[in-house]
């Protein structure tokens, strides 16, 4: 656990996931006082995709992104 490998790797890491947080600290401020303060249309389906993440379960997200991002998944395709 305390080679300089697995160090760096933590950093990684740690690093990702706190830059990933303010990304998301930011952009859901943001989406939230829009929500929020503003009536427009395809308001009600925004907020439904916010809620989505809290609605499907990890294993299903990750069976559908591993789906999506396989060689012959739709994105993955594109990179092939």
């Amino acid at each position: 656990v305390t080679t300089d490998r697995a160090l760096l790797a933590f950093g990684l890491s740690f690093g990702a996931a706190f830059i990933a947080a303010l990304v998301n600290l930011v952009f859901g401020l943001l989406l939230a006082w829009v929500l929020v303060r503003y009536r427009f249309p395809g308001r009600g389906l925004l907020d439904s995709l916010m809620d989505l993440p809290f609605a499907l379960p990890t294993a299903v997200a990750g069976i559908a992104l591993t789906a999506a991002f396989a060689p012959n998944g739709p994105v993955g395709s594109l990179f092939m």
